[in-house]
């Protein structure tokens, strides 16, 4: 009778990937099947596993087998404020979606009765997300799998050669979880934040302007910091002002020996006069001299190992491949067996000597480069590749594992010839040259002239995608004197720097943060699909509404498309992985700092359609709209009659006076109410829904909300008059009689006063809760406690109100001086009242007051968010919403507006956005241009004034060097570019002298021969001296 045998399942992430492992481990003898799935067949084969006979059984899913999403009451978007998404109490389930109910299927049957589960998914953060995956689906079939009890093991590998695969079932070991819950974050909170914003401005912006009823105009943490690289370097070329400068052309033609151009040493010169004077002295003692011949080695290096980023960045740049596409690319060579694993941040090898002669022997016999691999194994070319400076100890450097590809797909062919060649590239040595450099003076002026004789090629000979070619000069002895040929004055113009390459986008990315390796090509795909941006040959330029929404943001004060906020997430995301942090934690303060975004942004969201309104029409103009009723309320602005309107289904009013539409509810009968609103003066317009029920509404206030205290709803699908809260309006709802005290600093939600139910001691407690557990404990000789109706001046701020408390205490009870037996005060900030009473937060044993204020804007008044609005009421409706939004902080107090780097919206001109023409459209764009300048995208030639201009001029001639400061000098996440060729520009620093360690920006082609008398004269401090 034979013996039982056991079964192992084993998962891969990728079909090809699955036959690859199969076929190593089994020696090619497998037996294949269909399963549940038709795209991910099973194999079968018996193995020796652990002194074991097995039965091995490998199958496949297509990368995530699960989706996150929001139950079904919350994914429609009119079901409840967007704010509420990012509530951490609002739950997200996970589930497999309806494409991937075979694969699961497929897992399902065959995890029934194996004995043990082997995880052969891609061995990065993700690939240990969909392994956890795998696991939820396969655990709820086969209760014997588990991670505790070794039942559930994982293979960590880089390539699928046999050797790796053998190398990987040998030394299992447990699935990360630490790695799968960063991922849960991220996936978390961009879901969180990118459906609440997401909905928010769709919805406002469908509704108010026309050419945008049918977009989704999404949001994404890392979407918008990719597109707002765009657009800022789009706002530099656009206000960009081209200057005259001039230079002295100077060349020299010797007999036999050929022409020669000598390049001035001051390179050119801003102010014409002075290099006339200049010329004239050289034309009246034309005589050059030459005093100095140098002649050197020049070595040009061979690249640094291949890592993802940089893949993509060569295959952008050398084979005009997009990065979606390259990645695309790189992963079907990878399942194919033809190149290690393409998803790695390392550039650094770790391989042998023996083992990189392995892989070059793979491509001894190849047509195209076969020679040259022979020559690096037995002509002594052989060089260990360089070290980079990255490491991310999963994976090596990018490189091919067999040779012999051939495919019917011309673009995998380029891409695998790409890798290829780089491999052998970074095996081989330096390319070697000599170069002489002269020096000549006229009238004392220099210039200078370069030649270079490349003697050894070494890895250029495979690196068809660099050129480092000799450059002939005539040959100049030292105290040698000549009359140049020509020497002529001559004019040019500064150009604007090229729009951003992918590359350059690529790297922007990568500098900053935004992103990994794994989603670098996503993000841009994404901008791309949302028509934020338009590609144009291999450089990406932003659409108006791109730049509209760049703007908007960064108009208001919190510049969401600045890398910082999402370069924080991505650090948490390394630290819940190392295990430093926890997914909870960071979940919860990530969705505290962009609900707090949120909600200011959408108290101020005119300034979002001001913005849009520069580039796109607002409903009721260029004639498309149909009158449903004339004279039908009045404005309060002008106090003329607005005409109702309708255009598609949404419905407006219209006053032909002020040129301003308002948006009404898109359901129920319409009629006047004979109220004007007291915030903004329009006449209230009733609404009666089809169930017989009725509302009000403020045609004014329905789309810009005013300030609602201790309210963080962004009421994005209308604001009624129920949710209003002023105190002398008939329609408003009045003060929320709640036993709300304040909004908790830790999660934002709530504080609330309560009793406990055993005892019914006082306590104030978080709404939050049990996400959130912050609570106050308050004095247990109190007989009452009650919520007065006083607001504490010190701890309010804004529209976040904090009330005093009003305490009866026991007649026994032991009270501390100026305390009577009733005593109104607020347990927040009286420090007396509470340390003798030991009041503190159960979340921090410290005062608590400080970090309420970091959560809070700290503009210090006792005035209604009403009375400033009401005092202005006959003033434009743009003054009254400008008024009603004010945000403005009290000095020297850290608010969480600082903390997260909100720039002081206050001193921007109101008028910027007064009207549509185009003098508004410039004033728009110049606001924004100084405010770029502060963050030092600079544009010098807007803001440079002719004193300043004059000095500097006079001191570049009299210092016999004229320095000109890159226009678009940046630290916030812009590169600085070569003037001369576009160029990204590198920061090195200085080794000696004065200087030392002071950083500076130099053109990255600085060394190369045939640029070193253009690229090589870029030069600008990174850290400018203030003069």
């Amino acid at each position: 009778m034979s013996s039982y045998k056991s079964r192992i399942l084993n998962v891969a992430e990728k079909p090809d990937a699955a036959k690859q492992i199969a076929n190593a481990l089994s020696n090619g003898k497998f037996k294949s099947r269909n399963g549940k799935s038709k795209y991910n067949r099973i194999y079968e084969f018996d193995y020796r596993f652990k002194n074991q006979n097995v039965t091995m059984v490998v199958t496949s899913v297509t990368g995530h087998l699960m989706e996150i999403d929001f139950e079904l009451a919350k994914k429609n978007w009119h079901s409840c404020d967007p704010s509420v998404l990012m509530d951490v109490t609002t739950p997200v389930l996970h589930s497999v979606p309806k494409k991937s109910k075979d694969v699961e299927a497929n897992l399902i049957t065959e995890a029934k009765d194996v004995t043990k589960l082997i995880l052969w998914l891609d061995c990065d953060r993700e690939g240990e997300n969909i392994s956890f995956e795998v696991i939820d689906v396969c655990k709820k079939v086969n209760r014997v799998l588990s991670i505790e009890n070794g039942t559930i093991l994982r293979a960590k590998f880089s390539e699928l050669k046999p050797q790796a695969i053998h190398r990987a079932i040998a030394t299992l070991v447990k699935p990360n979880e630490l790695d799968s819950l960063a991922v849960e974050a991220r996936k978390e909170i961009d879901l969180r934040i990118g459906a609440a914003f997401t909905r928010f401005q769709t919805m406002r912006l469908r509704q108010k302007f026309t050419g945008l009823s049918e977009s989704l105009i999404s949001y994404g943490p890392c979407q918008f910091p990719t597109l707002g690289f765009v657009v800022r370097r789009d706002l530099i070329i656009k206000n960009f002002q081209p200057e005259k400068f001039w230079y002295i052309k100077c060349t020299h033609i010797k007999e036999e020996e050929g022409k020669v151009e000598l390049l001035w040493k001051r390179g050119r010169l801003f102010d014409q006069l002075a290099c006339i004077v200049i010329y004239e002295l050289c034309v009246e003692n034309p005589l050059a001299r030459v005093i100095r011949v140098q002649r050197k080695e020049r070595r040009k290096k061979k690249p640094v190992p291949l890592n993802t980023v940089e893949l993509q960045k060569l295959a952008s740049r050398k084979l005009k491949f997009g990065a979606h596409e390259t990645m695309t690319l790189a992963e079907t060579l990878y399942n194919k067996g033809f190149i290690s694993y393409p998803r790695t941040e390392t550039n650094k090898f770790t391989f042998s000597d023996d083992e990189f002669g392995m892989l070059i022997q793979e491509h001894t016999n190849d047509s195209n480069w076969g020679s040259y691999a022979d020559s690096l194994l037995n002509q002594g070319k052989y060089q260990r590749p360089y070290f980079g400076n990255s490491d991310d100890k999963a994976h090596p450097p990018i490189h091919p594992i067999k040779g012999g590809f051939t495919s019917s797909n011309s673009k995998e062919e380029q891409l695998y010839e790409l890798i290829v060649r780089h491999f052998l590239a970074c095996c081989s040595q330096d390319a070697i040259g000599f170069e002489t450099k002269s020096q000549i003076t006229i009238a004392n002026e220099e210039f200078t002239c370069s030649g270079l004789m490349v003697t050894q090629k070494n890895y250029l000979d495979i690196w068809k995608y660099d050129q480092w070619s000799d450059k002939t000069i005539p040959v100049f002895m030292e105290g040698e004197t000549f009359t140049p040929t020509s020497l002529m004055m001559e004019e040019g113009e500064t150009r604007a720097p090229p729009h951003l390459s992918e590359s350059d986008l690529i790297a922007c990315m990568d500098s900053n943060g935004i992103g990994t390796d794994a989603t670098i090509a996503q993000h841009i795909k994404t901008i791309q699909e949302r028509q934020y941006v338009t590609k144009k040959g291999n450089r990406f330029e932003a659409t108006n509404l791109g730049i509209a929404l760049v703007q908007a943001y960064d108009l208001i004060g919190y510049e969401l498309s600045q890398p910082n906020l999402r370069a924080k997430m991505e650090k948490d995301m390394i630290d819940i992985s190392r295990g430093i942090s926890t997914k909870d934690l960071v979940v919860t303060q990530s969705l505290t700092m962009y609900k707090h975004i949120f909600s200011k942004i959408t108290q101020t969201a005119i300034m979002i359609d001001k913005s849009v309104g520069q580039y796109y029409k607002s409903i009721g103009e260029g004639g498309q709209s149909k009158v449903l009723f004339r004279a039908f309320s009045a404005c309060g602005v002008c106090e003329q009659y607005m005409d109702l309107k309708c255009q598609g289904e949404t419905r407006f009013l219209f006053c032909g006076s002020c040129k301003e539409s308002y948006t009404l509810p898109g359901k129920g009968e319409l009629t006047v109410v004979d109220h004007n609103c007291p915030i903004c003066n329009f006449q209230a317009i009733s609404v009666t829904t089809q169930k017989g029920t009725n509302y009000n509404v403020c045609p004014s206030c329905f789309s810009n909300p005013p300030e609602i205290e201790n309210c963080e709803e962004s009421f994005v699908s209308g604001f009624r008059c129920f949710n209003c809260t002023h105190p002398t309006c008939p329609l408003s709802k009045k003060r929320d009689n709640s036993n709300f005290v304040k909004r908790c600093e830790l999660c934002g939600n709530g504080m609330v006063l309560r009793q406990t139910k055993s005892t019914g001691a006082p306590f104030i407690g978080c709404k939050g809760f049990p996400n959130c557990n912050n609570s106050y404990w308050l004095p247990s000789a109190s007989e009452s406690v009650e919520i007065s109706n006083d607001k504490c001046d010190n701890c309010s701020h804004g529209n976040d109100t904090v009330y005093k408390l009003r305490f009866k205490f026991q007649s026994s009870a032991s009270l501390p001086p100026g305390v009577g037996n009733e005593h109104t005060t607020c347990v927040f900030c009286d420090n007396n009242f509470k340390d003798y009473f030991n009041i503190r937060s159960s979340s921090n044993s410290g005062n608590t007051s400080n970090r309420t204020n970091n959560f809070n804007n700290n503009n210090n008044t006792n005035n209604s968010p009403f009375q400033n609005t009401i005092s202005q009421r006959k003033t434009t409706t743009a003054s009254n919403r400008n008024v009603r939004n004010s945000l403005s902080p009290s000095k020297g107090q850290r608010t969480l507006d600082s903390m997260l780097g909100k720039r002081d919206t206050q001193t921007r001109p109101a008028n910027n956005f007064n009207s549509k023409n185009n003098n508004s459209q410039v004033n728009v764009t110049m606001t924004r241009t100084n405010s770029f300048n502060n963050n030092n995208f600079n544009n010098n030639s807007n803001n440079r004034n002719t004193s300043t201009t004059n000095n500097n001029r006079n001191n570049a001639f009299n210092n016999n060097n004229n320095k000109r400061s890159n226009n678009n000098n940046n630290n916030n996440g812009e590169p600085v570019v070569c003037t001369h060729c576009g160029e990204t520009c590198i920061i090195l620093s200085c080794k000696q002298g004065a200087n030392t360690g002071r950083r500076f920006y130099k053109c990255s082609h600085f060394k190369e021969t045939d640029k070193a008398e253009t690229c090589a004269k870029f030069f600008e401090w990174v850290d400018p001296p203030n003069n």
